[in-house]
Parts: structure tokens; sequence; C-alpha cells
């Protein structure tokens, strides 16, 4: 696409447009990231860890109360009635998902060489809405495949009669509340939070155009499907499961967005038309 002229914003360069037309990838292991992801880690598992023993007392006096080998339908009300405290955990990390989405828009920002006081201000305005509008999503999420996972040990204890104490047991022993699926949550939503605050400051810096996805090493069959794709930043990747606005695809997702900035028209004159 060319373009006759071209409105730059407050502060940036014509000539930023034509070196950037091309830019590159931010480090999706930048120190700033593995920092947050370190704390996300830790709120994500220290709640679980919590969760685990509270969930088997409910599981274990739910099913006492029942008294009777129970159906699907009481199995299903047993785990839709379970006090899993997730507002809890919203609240613990609406602040570090604010604070991913602030520095993955400066970051994106700075990529496009669209960096300006403005364009800032908007970053950590939409920043504080998105990450509590988010981590209401995210445990929203988690919850229900926790109830998920804890079904079929509960249906198992239910069938074969395990004791108490067993069934206790097993519950704390899901996967549900382990390290590695902290871990799992941690990654994917980090990655999650950096790609969208990337996304925002693309719309708000108006020089970017298009988005390309460029998959990860030994990424899956699905993004690898994906890789190369390039479509107007407005526009949603078409999967399997659904449009998404880019990566992550699935959890543990490693595949990447590449900003495509706004084209020039060969005979134009960046001198005479830069803002700087």
């Amino acid at each position: 696409m060319k373009l006759t002229h071209v409105c730059t914003p407050r502060g940036v360069s014509f000539t930023a447009l034509i070196k950037k037309a091309k830019a590159k990838h931010i480090d999706r292991e930048r120190k700033a990231i593995k920092s947050f992801r370190f704390k996300l880690r830790g709120k994500i598992r220290a709640h679980l860890k919590h969760v685990a023993a509270n969930v088997a007392r409910q599981v274990v006096h739910a099913r006492t109360l029942l008294g009777k080998a129970a159906s699907d339908d009481e199995i299903n009300r047993i785990l839709d009635s379970l006090n899993l405290d997730w507002d809890v955990l919203a609240t613990a990390i609406d602040p570090i998902i604010e604070l991913i989405l602030k520095d993955a828009g400066a970051e994106a920002l700075g990529q496009i060489d669209a960096i300006t006081e403005r364009s800032l201000e908007l970053v950590n305005e939409r920043a504080v809405k998105y990450a509590t509008e988010r981590a209401g999503e995210l445990v929203t999420n988690i919850s229900e495949s926790t109830r998920g996972m804890l079904r079929a040990d509960v249906a198992d204890a239910m069938e074969t009669g395990a004791s108490n104490d067993r069934l206790a047991a097993t519950i704390e022993g899901n996967y549900a509340f382990s390290p590695a699926r902290a871990e799992m949550i941690a990654r994917t939503e980090t990655a999650y939070a950096d790609v969208a605050g990337n996304m925002d400051a693309y719309r708000i810096s108006g020089v970017v155009e298009q988005k390309q996805w460029i998959t990860g090493a030994g990424c899956c069959d699905l993004c690898d499907a994906l890789n190369g794709e390039t479509i107007d930043l407005a526009d949603t990747f078409d999967t399997e499961d659904g449009p998404i606005d880019g990566p992550p695809y699935h959890p543990n997702c490693r595949c990447d967005v590449l900003p495509i900035t706004v084209s020039v028209d060969a005979g134009s004159n960046p001198d005479t038309d830069s803002a700087e």
C-alpha cells in the first residue's frame, strides 16, 4: 500500500517511519518481564497452595453430607458450590498485570520510534483499566478449569468409596494446585499482557497499519499454520478456536507478533515533512 501523504504523530519524525518499516522484535525475555513473571508466579502459587487444603475440606464435607454415591449432577453441584477465593487472587495480581501492560506499551512505542509524552500517558491510562478487566477474566478462566481438573478425582472417590483422608490428599495433590500449573499460568499470562500492551500502543501510535504472526522455536502445528500471516492491525487472526488479536494462542505459547508501520511513497520528501 502506498500513501501520497502521511500525517506523523507529534514528536515522531517522518524519516523514523521509513527506517522502521520493518520493526525489530521486542525481547520477550527482557529483565522486566522476567521479574513480573516471577512475581505473578509467586502470587498464583501461594493462592493455589492455600486453596488446595480449603477445597479438599469443602469436598469432603459435601460428600459426608451426601452420604451416598453421587450422580453426575450431584458431583457438578459440589464442584459449582466450591468457594475458591478467586477475588483475593484477582486483587493480588491486578497491580502486576498493570505493570506488564505499561512496560509493554513503552517497549512497543520505542520499537516503532513513536514515543511521545501523550502516547505514554494514554498507554498508562488504558493499562489501569485493562489490568482490572484482565485479572477478572483470568481468575474466571482458572476457576472453570480448576473445577474441570477436580471432577475426575471427586467422581472416582465417589465411585470407589475412597476414604475422606484419601480423597483430601488426592485433591491437594491434583495438578490444579501444583507449582507447575502456577508456572504455566504465569508464563502464559505474562505473554498475553505483554502482547496486549504492545497492541494497544500500536493503535495509539497511529503509525502501525498491519501486524505479522511470527512463530517461536518448536511451535505446534496450530501456530505453524499462522506463521508469517499478515493482517491489518484492527483485524484478528483466524484460528481453529476462534479469532484472536495475537499471541499467545495457547498456554505456554512462545509466538510473537511484528508491527508493520505505515508505508511511504518513494517521491515524498522526509526532510520537508519531518515533525521534528
